[in-house]
Formats: C-alpha cells, sequence, structure tokens
C-alpha cells in the first residue's frame, strides 16, 4: 500500500514499507515522508490505475495474486474502493472469512478494514502506551471535536460546529462522569480554545495528546503531528463511549476502530 503521508515506521504490517522497501535516509524526516514516493525497489510490478483501464482483481474479474505473484504498486489518484467491491473476486474472499454480504458493501470499507490496516509499531506503542497505562482502569469517555472554520488551527474556510453546539452536548458530558465516578475524558480537537475550556470545566479529568503540535496536514505535515493523530485514534479506538463530529472523516475512523464503545454521540 502506498502511504506516503503516514511513515512507515509508524505501524507495522500491512503498513511496513513493505510496498517501497528502498533504503530511505532514516535521519531526514522530509525524506522519510515523502521521497518514498520518488523510489521504486527492483523488480516491482507497477499498475497506474485509470478508470478506462482493465487490470485483474482491481475493475476486472480474476485472481489478483495469481495475475501478479510479485510486489506490485498500484498508484491511482482516485478511491479504488467501490471498484474493488464490485469484483466477484472480492466478494468470495470475504465470505471466506466469514463475512456477509452486509459487511461487504464498499461504503462498509472503513468498518472492515480500518482495524487491521492502523496497527501501531513498537516504536509507535512507546508513545502510545503511556496514554493506556494512564487511562486502565477507568471509564473512557472519548471525545473528538472538529470545529474548523474560525476556530480551527489549520484556517478551513468551513465551520463543521459552532460553539452553540459544542456547549448543548455539554451537559452529555456532564452527565457520563457524574454515572461513572471513575471516569475520565480523552479529547482530541483541532481548537486550542476548546482544549481550554474543557481543561477549565473538568481539570485533571481531561487526558490529550496536547505536548504533540496539530502538524498532519497538508504542507505543514511532520512526523510529531502524524504521531499525535496515531495516538488520538487509538485512544478514542479504546474508549467506552464516544463523543463525534458527524462530519469529520477522523471521526468515523475512530468509531470504525473502536469495537467497545456502549454508546456513540454526535455532536
Amino acid at each position: 500500500m502506498n502511504t506516503p503521508g503516514l511513515p512507515s515506521h509508524f505501524f507495522s504490517f500491512p503498513l511496513d514499507n513493505i510496498t517501497y522497501p528502498v533504503a530511505i535516509d532514516p535521519f531526514s524526516e522530509s525524506n522519510r515522508l515523502t521521497k518514498v514516493v520518488e523510489e521504486y525497489p527492483p523488480k516491482v510490478e507497477m499498475i497506474r490505475y485509470a478508470p478506462k483501464s482493465k487490470f485483474v482483481g482491481v475493475n476486472a474479474d480474476g485472481s489478483f495474486n495469481k495475475t501478479y505473484p510479485g510486489t506490485t504498486v498500484i498508484q491511482s489518484s482516485v478511491s479504488l474502493s467501490k471498484v474493488l467491491f464490485r469484483q466477484k473476486q472480492t466478494g468470495k474472499f470475504f465470505k471466506s472469512i466469514g463475512m456477509g454480504k452486509k459487511d461487504i458493501e464498499w461504503n462498509r470499507w472503513y468498518e472492515v478494514c480500518i482495524p487491521s490496516l492502523f496497527q501501531p509499531s513498537s516504536f509507535s506503542m512507546r508513545f502510545i502506551k503511556p496514554f493506556l497505562d494512564r487511562l486502565k482502569g477507568h471509564f473512557v469517555i472519548g471525545i473528538h471535536i472538529r470545529m474548523a472554520g474560525n476556530y480551527s488551527l489549520w484556517g478551513d474556510s468551513t465551520e463543521y460546529l459552532s460553539m452553540d453546539n459544542l456547549i448543548k452536548k455539554m451537559s452529555d458530558i456532564d452527565m457520563e462522569l457524574m454515572s461513572h465516578q471513575n471516569a475520565m475524558i480523552f479529547l482530541a480537537t483541532d481548537s486550542i480554545l476548546v482544549e481550554q475550556q474543557f481543561v477549565e470545566k473538568y481539570s485533571n479529568r481531561v487526558l490529550m495528546a496536547n505536548y504533540l503540535p496539530q502538524t498532519l496536514s497538508g504542507k505543514k505535515s511532520n512526523e510529531a503531528g502524524l504521531m499525535r493523530m496515531l495516538i488520538e485514534l487509538v485512544i478514542l479506538g479504546n474508549s467506552n463511549i464516544l463523543f463525534l463530529t458527524s462530519q469529520s472523516t477522523f471521526s468515523r475512523v475512530a468509531l470504525a476502530m473502536n469495537g467497545i464503545a456502549q454508546k456513540v454521540v454526535y455532536f
């Protein structure tokens, strides 16, 4: 899988630099994040996908593994989920591992694939484990608030949430805290203002990965910001109840990574 925006050393299989096993300067963050897409290992089959082209196992029926038995790179500027899920072989594979028809629709990709894709490496667990240890034994209220607009650090043009929307749901969070005496909040948000409000209101019952920067978007991306994102996804994935932002893809991934939440509430 070509994931140039996600450092391969963050993950164990299958995001473990198996697509591009090329030696990259380990001391250069820029190389690790960008140069990987410019390098190709020897003996690699290259598929440059285009909607009008036909590739067995991608957008034409047949066995992908038999057609491309070695290391294969698929380069595509469009999502392949709908295309892949139309293929008979895709359906046969999911049925072979015990998944029913409702589980193999293309729009279930997040729920089906995300939990197995984002498996933290031992390197990443050095950053994640302190949060898991701190929350051990607590009822965890996982919250992702994607404000966007003027409240966001990323200068989005569209606002996802208003402060009024947020304040209306605070009473629901209060109820959960009262219902579980050992409850703690794990907060992920794109707004420093929201972080400050939660700390002022809930004090030491709030835990955040805010010692790392929110540099995970576009040209501002760096490994510290991406590690913060991974920590947030993993902890949200281990939360007992989730408060999520309905318009946010990040929230959707967090939900897909969570198999234990008793309830999901949307802002």
